[in-house]
């Protein structure tokens, strides 16, 4: 038996016989039945979400139609089904036992017990500066900042360019001609760029990694025939002493991640590690201790977690499961640290997608950190409520010994608390953190970012990357009334 069946075949036992009908309270005794089939044939895909995640709307409206498509029923509309396929995965009236489930016990509006603190206006020792405005409605899809050239740059998704500049945005901006929606970039002995090919969710094969001369500006296909890429890592897998090349294929209903050999003839040889969509973010360390590079990796899309890919170092993987969420949780960014300085890597991970169905403001929504506790078994030790979260990224900013932690969002509640679209929490010191903001961050849509020492000073800046989708609030929840691609936060501590 493979183990993730093992444990998937475990977590039903432990369900149905811990956690089943005759100890959980049921509106009625089909809501029962549903519990128990959505948890066997739901189970085998994904982390099974609570009713309680969702509010009603969300479930009827969306969520069951698409969960229907997946188990051979399509929607009618007016929360009517027919048969898809000619051999569904179940039968109707189980069908009907599930939707049931969640339709009953699902709240019509979710409630928030989080304890939010206040967030207070004012960054103490930063300084707001706006970038440029690179082209009419900004949609920054990539911002990074190269510590080698003292460089920012800046990916647009509708432009098949990447801007070359500085991070006050005062130089005239270079441009290298590039696909459409650029996802990542590193510089090593050249500029590679990842570019989606498209924005919106999609399985077309449009995306690309290209190699360019960064003196001429020549530009070399790398990979194609990419599925809407998001992320990329360059690392000697097979130490044979050649970079080999690891790429998350988001996709939409398709995607995978794999890792691309690179030969003695400079062509790559594609091995696939996870043949599902929802790969977001890579992270190569020696998790083991063994010498060889592992993968640990963000999976969103459905089956949502953190996933281990243990290298024996002839490029052989085996994967093991650190993590798992509910598939409504929304992950998008995951960053490794020491948050108990234990010498154990411990996980950062972002919860906060909110872009599948109109919004609904989510209480778990937010940043949540896991310690390490050895085995391979984690605890979370810390949840930071924030709507909509899209990044967050770990550092003692103000060198008081204490980690804080900068995150931007991309559906933060505009209406209760819109300067939560960027927070800065200030450690205090014992898993305890003070949210703060600036004025100008309720005006922007924000969508990536990057911190490092950008003026050579000693201590960490942030900037912000704004994405605007040329909408503004009256029909979108979107800020209006920022045109600049990006801020600096430049600290003045030193």
């Amino acid at each position: 038996m493979r183990p993730v069946v093992f444990l998937l075949c475990i977590g039903w036992l432990f369900f149905s016989q811990c956690l089943g009908p005759e100890k959980r309270k049921f509106t009625d005794a089909t809501s029962a039945q549903g519990f128990e089939l959505a948890q066997q044939y739901c189970q085998s895909c994904h982390l099974v979400p609570q009713a309680t995640d969702l509010d009603k709307a969300t479930w009827v409206n969306y969520v069951l139609p698409k969960m229907g498509l997946f188990l051979g029923y399509h929607s009618m509309g007016m929360n009517r089904y027919i048969t898809k396929t000619a051999k569904p995965l179940l039968s109707l009236e189980d069908w009907d036992k599930i939707r049931h489930h969640f339709i009953t016990e699902a709240p019509d509006q979710l409630s928030d017990t989080s304890n939010r603190k206040a967030i207070k206006t004012g960054l103490d020792g930063f300084e707001v500066l706006s970038g440029s405005q690179l082209t009419e409605q900004p949609l920054t899809t990539y911002i990074g900042y190269q510590e080698a050239t003292g460089q920012l740059l800046v990916g647009d998704g509708m432009q098949p360019a990447l801007f070359v500049t500085d991070p006050t945005g005062i130089s005239k901006p270079a441009t290298f001609s590039t696909g459409v929606g650029i996802s990542h970039v590193i510089t090593d002995t050249s500029l590679y760029v990842l570019t989606m090919g498209v924005l919106q969710p999609s399985d077309s094969r449009l995306g690309a990694l290209v190699k360019y001369n960064s003196e001429t500006g020549a530009g070399q296909t790398v990979l194609d025939s990419l599925q809407r890429p998001v992320h990329f890592v360059l690392e000697d897998l097979n130490q044979d002493g050649r970079k080999d090349i690891i790429v998350a294929e988001f996709g939409n209903q398709s995607g995978q991640l794999a890792w691309y050999e690179q030969t003695q003839q400079q062509t790559f040889l594609k091995h696939t590690l996870r043949a599902q969509p929802g790969a977001i973010r890579i992270i190569t360390t020696d998790w083991n201790k063994d010498g060889h590079p592992d993968i640990v990796v963000l999976m969103a899309q459905g089956d949502e977690g953190v996933f281990l890919y243990e290298n024996n170092g002839t490029g052989q993987f085996k994967e093991k499961v650190l993590l798992r969420f509910p598939a409504v949780h929304g992950s998008n960014f995951l960053e490794m640290l020491d948050y108990n300085q234990d010498g154990l890597p411990d996980l950062l991970v972002t919860n906060g997608d909110n872009g599948d169905y109109p919004p609904v403001m989510k209480p778990y929504h937010g940043i949540r950190i896991f310690q390490n506790l050895g085995n391979n078994k984690f605890e979370q030790v810390l949840f930071l409520p924030m709507n909509g979260v899209g990044k967050a990224m770990a550092a003692d900013f103000n060198q008081d010994g204490h980690l804080d932690i900068a995150a931007i969002s991309f559906f933060p509640d505009r209406i209760k608390s819109p300067e939560e679209a960027f927070v800065l929490w200030k450690g205090l010191g014992q898993g305890d953190f003070e949210p703060t903001s600036f004025p100008e961050a309720k005006n922007g849509n924000w969508l990536t970012m990057d911190r490092a020492d950008m003026d050579g000073d000693g201590d960490l800046d942030i900037v912000i990357g704004q994405a605007s989708f040329g909408l503004n609030e009256s029909g979108s929840g979107q800020a209006a009334g920022l045109q600049s691609s990006w801020i600096l936060l430049k600290n003045r501590l030193r």
